[in-house]
């Protein structure tokens, strides 16, 4: 059986031809709690069940993601197939350490400080944006001034690549947000209904997913610890998502 290796949330969305150009915003004075990078109090210590589907040149994909968020820099992923048999984790603690587990391929790697993993390979973003990205908010700060109005941002990152994005409301869930890269947009997220979906451009790759059950965390933490059976690998190599053919099918 063939199989794919995909990074997890790198995405392709055709005709998204309603992102509006860049343009100049005021600058004015944001309540941090407000800021749209920012995971509000209330998602922390949860546990949430995502459903995904991923389209790409690899194929068209559905799995299933458990997210365990303890904070906003700590958080354990976990990716089963349609008949629950569980395909990688995901764990993410404080300072950049992550622990990945490729239970398909029996391999796992840890990564610390400067992380090789490549989850994200057109925008590099780092893990600690991964639930933001799921649960609707941008998924990097900015660095230096930030342009607004009342649901309006434009700003750079640390990297210098510009983003904007547009609330619904002031202070309510974002309908959309791009990234910009050599004046075009090259990846972006949109709110579509109950769904986000999220896109690259120069990728040809899609990722939708829909959170269907969601409650406080609980006793429900765990530390993932990789099986004494499996094979430590370079972090390099790494890539976050490991499917086989047709498996919304298994």
């Amino acid at each position: 059986m063939r199989r794919f290796v995909v990074s997890l949330l790198a995405v392709w969305i055709t005709g998204c031809s309603g992102i509006a150009d860049i343009v100049p915003l005021r600058q004015e004075p944001l309540d941090p709690e407000l800021a749209p990078w920012r995971l509000p109090d209330r998602d922390l210590m949860t546990q949430r069940l995502f459903r995904v589907n991923y389209e790409g040149p690899e194929g068209d994909l559905d799995f299933k993601l458990v997210l365990y968020l303890a904070d906003r820099s700590r958080y354990r992923m976990v990716a089963t197939d349609t008949l629950g048999r569980t395909l990688w984790e995901l764990a993410v603690e404080p300072g950049d350490e992550a622990l990945w587990i490729n239970h398909y391929d029996e391999v796992w790697c840890l990564a610390r400080g400067s992380l090789p993993l490549h989850v994200l390979p057109l925008a590099h973003l780092p893990l600690d944006a991964l639930p933001r990205l799921l649960l609707g908010r941008m998924p990097v700060a900015p660095v230096g001034e930030v342009n607004r109005d009342e649901k309006r941002f434009v700003f750079a990152d640390a990297a210098g690549q510009t983003w904007q994005a547009e609330l619904s409301v002031a202070g309510g869930p974002i309908d959309w947000w791009s990234l910009t890269l050599d004046d075009e947009p090259a990846a972006w997220y949109r709110r579509d209904g109950e769904r986000g979906v999220f896109s690259d451009r120069r990728g040809k790759q899609q990722l939708r997913w829909r959170e269907v059950f969601g409650e406080s965390l609980g006793d429900a933490w765990a530390s993932s610890e990789a099986p004494t059976t499996y094979a430590e690998m370079a972090c390099a190599g790494a890539r976050l998502f490991t499917v086989t053919e047709n498996s919304s099918e298994r």
